[in-house]
């Protein structure tokens, strides 16, 4: 495996423009993945700016790691630190390759359901411009902090059982958190508490966010009853109301 720059192309360049690149792969340029009629498993193909692989019978997101010839026929995975440059990462595209430790999104909006489910090893992650999050797309993560600066909506048990995690960080844009995105969440034997700021004020909270996590702080912009549902499933965690954070997200004064 071996990486490279980030695909740039010009917008004159005319579909299924062909081009040497990663080693032995094939660039392919396309309108769309329907337009294939007999997908390579040693192609990558560009749609709109992201990069697919042919593998098991389906197209998957590829992001920025290139693969040989060789590489794809022997099953290797992504692996160690990785930096996906892509603005969506869909569905399942990363499921279960659990090889990962560091992952960087710098460009990404939107990561889709399960796309990195089940990341066992992930230990440093970076997302400033993730704005929505689907179900199950980070779960089991063992990031100690997870920090959302940009975060709009964040699906159902989005980072559930990441239970050597403890920090979370949501930014002031957050509307939306779905049921139990973070059940069980700082759980582990030496993890047995948590600390969550929350920025901006949602319109919408589930009851189990926090569902089996009991002990922490949250911390909190509004008032006490002015966003339903609290605690949220964190029954013996502490809700700081009327916080006041400064610019980089930390508490200056709490109730």
């Amino acid at each position: 495996m071996e990486n490279c720059n980030q695909y740039e192309y010009e917008s004159t360049l005319t579909p299924n423009a062909v081009k040497q690149d990663c080693g032995e792969s094939i660039v392919m340029v396309v309108d769309s993945l329907d337009s294939v009629s007999d997908p390579q498993p040693n192609f990558i193909y560009i749609v709109g700016g992201e990069s697919y692989i042919y593998v098991d019978g389906e197209f998957i997101l590829f992001g920025n790691e290139c693969y040989s010839i060789d590489d794809l026929a022997d099953g290797s995975e992504p692996s160690g630190d990785i930096t996906i440059t892509v603005t969506t990462v869909h569905a399942n595209a990363f499921r279960d390759k659990n090889n990962i430790s560091g992952l960087s999104l710098p460009n990404a909006v939107e990561v889709k359901e399960n796309a990195f489910n089940a990341q066992t090893y992930m230990q440093s992650f970076s997302a400033p411009n993730l704005q929505v999050i689907g179900a199950s797309a980070f779960p089991w993560f063992r990031v100690p902090f997870i920090n959302l600066p940009a975060v709009t909506s964040i699906g159902g048990g989005a980072f559930s059982n990441c239970s050597s995690s403890n920090e979370i960080l949501l930014g002031a844009n957050i509307d939306t958190i779905g049921e139990n995105a973070f059940r069980n969440f700082a759980s582990a034997g030496s993890v047995n508490s948590m600390r969550v700021r929350i920025i901006g004020t949602p319109t919408s909270m589930g009851a189990n966010i926090f569902n089996t996590t009991k002990q922490g702080d949250i911390y909190v912009p509004w008032a006490d009853g002015a966003v339903a549902n609290a605690p949220w499933g964190a029954t013996g965690a502490t809700i700081h109301y009327n916080t006041v954070f400064d610019e980089d997200g930390n508490v200056i004064s709490s109730d």
